[in-house]
């Protein structure tokens, strides 16, 4: 069963830019996976995404993952993030928490700070990013800003 996070930004004219970013979440389950706080990701989003850009977190299964993966990419193993570009202005970010808790010693990091970062890394390829220097450089930055 999948879980959504959604962060969306109405498109009404006549509200401002900052007006237009809402937040829902919606069942993630945080005493298991240690999601970012709502403000975390409202401002990650507000600098990292263009500002009419609508975005789902969605949080899957193992299974699912592996299908997803398989699916879009070709690859078979359980990735611990995914990103789906669906427009210019809007895309979904795929997380698969049990992958991602098992990959704590290979980031070397904690699980909150390990959600973080695969946060801002679906977003930076929801922005047009690919994997290199110049993407790890970028992921360091916003993570070491949006650090407890």
């Amino acid at each position: 069963m999948a879980s959504i996070i959604r962060i969306s930004r109405a498109k009404k004219e006549n509200l401002k830019k900052e007006e237009r970013r809402s937040l829902s979440l919606l069942s993630f389950p945080k005493k298991k996976y240690p999601l970012p706080k709502m403000e975390t990701l409202r401002a990650l989003q507000r600098e990292i995404l263009p500002a009419s850009y609508s975005l789902s977190i969605v949080n899957v299964g193992e299974k699912k993952a592996q299908s997803l993966n398989k699916h879009y990419r070709g690859k078979m193993y359980i990735p611990n993030v995914l990103s789906f570009p669906l427009s210019e202005t809007e895309g979904e970010i795929v997380l698969c928490p049990s992958q991602i808790l098992r990959e704590e010693k290979k980031f070397g990091l904690k699980a909150k700070k390990l959600f973080l970062l695969m946060v801002i890394h679906g977003m930076l390829h929801l922005k047009g990013h690919a994997h290199s220097v110049t993407m790890e450089r970028k992921e360091r930055e916003w993570l070491e800003k949006f650090s407890c």
